[in-house]
């Protein structure tokens, strides 16, 4: 690579470093045009397109690095990066393995392993991975962030506690440690604690919905849905043999409508429980989740939609059942 493809790579991977991809973005397309095999200027195109959520353009891209130079390990975890966030996690742990055994030193390497590794519930392999990559660089924060996560899994909080507070000492300001400690103290059951450092996250990194979201986590009532439906199937099954079709559906919506109503109630009362800074957290989080509702519905695994077809499913029993003691 010459001297200008070099300087080109690292202004690239400095605009990387700061989020600005679509300039980023433009220094990669002008250098490809020049030397469109140029294996460091594709992976940094490759990262740009990570940065940018375009998944499959990522993806593609990467695959060209590995073919301009396939024992290079930096495409193959590239490659591996873009198909986990692609939902391609068996493809990725390959791709991740592939890139550790050319570079078994590389601790970049051995976190892509570890991340997939996790994605797949393979928590033993993951912790290994991460501790070997932390023994190569102590002084990097993200291997002792996933870890802390790992161990979280695990139920492991003391040592999960241990790690996030490595990662926080390298970067006292460093809002991804704050939140996985919010986290250790959520899974503990001391929920003050935690809205403290959900709240502390928050306010160090107000880009991310993750502390919000665990703030959400502890003003919410989190009842399955199906338990309010079978609530509303009682009540409609006492009066089944008396009455019709409508009437049993009228008992079983109304019964629906005052356990949600209970539940929006807490909720409103633990929201105004919160100190202020956190309460304005809450509230933000939420106006960003009714925004995003549209979406949310066309998203089959979301929590909202799971609790209309479970709603749905409820009354179609009732109705059913009506049917069936009537004959």
């Amino acid at each position: 690579m010459s001297d200008g493809s070099v300087g080109r790579v690292n202004r690239i991977n400095a605009l990387v470093s700061l989020g600005r991809f679509g300039e980023a973005q433009q220094l990669c397309h002008e250098g490809l045009a020049q030397h469109p095999d140029d294996f460091d200027l594709l992976c940094m195109q490759a990262a740009v397109y990570l940065g940018l959520g375009e998944g499959k353009e990522a993806c593609q891209t990467a695959k060209r690095a590995i073919g301009v130079r396939p024992t290079d390990g930096w495409g193959h975890r590239l490659h591996a990066i873009t198909l986990r966030h692609l939902g391609r996690p068996i493809e990725a742990m390959a791709a991740a393995d592939r890139a550790v055994a050319l570079e078994p030193g590389d601790r970049l390497a051995l976190t892509e392993q570890a991340t997939c590794y996790a994605h797949l519930g393979n928590y033993p392999a993951a912790e290994d991975a991460l501790r070997s990559a932390i023994a190569l660089a102590p002084g990097e924060r993200r291997p002792w962030l996933i870890l802390g996560d790992v161990l979280i899994a695990q139920k492991r909080l003391d040592e999960a506690e241990a790690a996030f507070q490595s990662a926080l000492r390298l970067n006292p300001a460093d809002g991804d440690a704050t939140l996985g400690l919010g986290l250790v103290a959520e899974a503990r059951g001391h929920k003050s604690v935690a809205a403290e450092r959900f709240t502390a996250a928050a306010r160090l990194d107000r880009s991310s919905s993750a502390a919000r979201k665990g703030l959400l986590r502890l003003t919410s009532v989190r009842v399955v849905a199906g338990i309010s439906a079978v609530a509303g199937v009682r009540a409609a099954m006492a009066s089944v043999v008396h009455s019709g079709v409508v009437q049993t559906l009228i008992i079983a919506v109304v019964t629906l409508a005052v356990v949600g109503g209970g539940i929006m109630a807490v909720q409103r009362i633990r929201t105004n429980r919160l100190p202020p800074e956190a309460k304005a957290f809450v509230l933000a989080e939420r106006r960003r989740q009714r925004k995003s509702s549209l979406r949310s519905l066309r998203n089959p695994t979301s929590y909202r939609n799971r609790t209309v077809v479970l709603w749905g499913v409820a009354l179609l029993i009732v109705i059913v059942a009506n049917v069936a003691l009537r004959r």
